[in-house]
This record gives structure tokens, sequence and C-alpha cells, in this order.
């Protein structure tokens, strides 16, 4: 794993850094890990190196903040593949947060059990991003990755996937029998005609959420109850 740490303090760095190297020689992992203590480096850095897999982000970083460093990554740099963990020693950031789209927020003082719970989850999501759907298109069997696919969206006996690259490819199949086929926690059912990748949702209202890609997804009477709690459980883990 290429990993990052950015934040002001010198010993939560150092303290972050024992913990990922303890975690990576437990698990048989390789991790390369760079320091930096302060947003702009880092995004001066990220403009050219498209390679990193993991960074912890402090929040109040002085000058460029975690909030804008992330908004850089996403929207800028349309940097999706780099895992988000956020470090705070305040808890009252979750809404400004989802739009960075990150995958854990860690809140200081951070112990080794804090950080073995996250690489835990990296780890989980790494074989998750290796899985992949067959569907069958103009009589081919094709295979996606399931981590590339924004959304599926059913109609009339048939499903629309969308992908992050911008295709759509429409195939014969009942959303059911997708959504038990792929079964995992990447995906969220917010319509009967709807199955999302929440990771890639920008933003989201009671009615509806809006993909990276500007697509309003509606989201119907019978989950508006339970889709915005799941989005925030899902998002910050």
């Amino acid at each position: 794993m290429q990993v990052i740490i950015c934040d002001d303090e010198f010993s939560t760095c150092v303290q972050l850094e024992n913990y990922i190297e303890k975690y990576s020689q437990e698990h048989f992992i390789k991790a390369d890990i760079d320091v930096f203590y302060d947003g702009e480096s880092l995004c001066e850095y990220l403009k050219s190196s498209s390679s990193v897999d993991l960074l912890f982000l402090d929040i109040e970083l002085p000058k460029c903040n975690g909030v804008e460093v992330g908004k850089y990554i996403r929207e800028k740099l349309e940097n999706e593949e780099t895992e988000i963990i956020y470090i705070s020693s305040k808890t009252n950031y979750a809404m400004k947060l989802f739009q960075c789209r990150p995958m854990d927020f860690l809140v200081k003082p951070i112990t080794f059990p804090m950080v073995e719970r996250t690489l835990d989850i990296v780890m989980k999501r790494e074989l998750v991003n290796r899985k992949k759907i067959t569907v069958k298109i103009d009589r081919e069997n094709r295979v996606f990755f399931i981590k590339d696919i924004l959304y599926f969206r059913s109609e009339n006996k048939t499903v629309y996937m969308v992908m992050q690259s911008g295709e759509t490819f429409k195939f014969s199949a009942k959303l059911d029998d997708i959504e038990s086929e792929i079964s995992n926690k990447m995906f969220l059912r917010i319509h009967k005609s709807y199955l999302i990748n929440h990771v890639y949702v920008q933003c989201y209202g009671t009615d509806r959420v809006k993909m990276i890609n500007g697509d309003i997804v509606s989201i119907s009477k019978p989950y508006r109850g339970s889709v915005k709690q799941k989005l925030i459980q899902l998002e910050l883990g």
C-alpha cells in the first residue's frame, strides 16, 4: 500500500506511522509511508502522483484545510481511488466531509485499535474491488469490475448499468437478481428501479441523490426513512 499521513502535529504523524507499520508487519503487507505537515504541499505532490492508496488526513490544517484537500482530490483531480480517512479532535464535521466521500473518520487521540479497525476495512474493500459481475450483452458474456459501476437502473425488464467511465450498458435482467448477486455494502437499494454505488454519491436530499457524474437518482418513499442514515453509516464506517 502507498500511504500518506498529513497532519500538522508531528507527534500524531509519528504515532500513526508506527501504528501503520505495526499493522503491516502483523499482516505481512508492504506499506510505503510518506508524511506531510500541510495541505498545500500535499496537493502539489498529488498533482504528479496517482498511486496513493490511503490518505490519513487531518481536518484542521493551516491555509489549506482537510476538507479543501478532499475536494481537490475528488473534484479537481477526479480521483475516486484514493481512500481518505479523516482525523480530528472534533466530531461535528460529518456533513461537510460527505462530499469528499471519506472511508472513515478517526477522533483524536488515536489508538492502535482504531487504526487496526480502519485498515481491516481497507483490506476488505480491496477484496470487494476485485469482485466482478458477468452480464450478457449482444449475445456475449462480458465481465465488469463491480467497483467501476455507478448505479443500475431497471426499466421494463431491461437493466441499464451506468459506469464510472461514462459508458452505459443495457441488458435483460431483474434488478433483484443483480442485487442478490453482487451482495456487498458498496451498493444501496433506494428505489425499486435503482441500485446505487454509495461510493459515488456526491450529495443527497430527502427524495434524491446526486451521483458524481451529475445524474439525479430518485429515492422512493418506502426507502426515504432509512437511506440518509445508511449513507452516513456507509461513508463514515
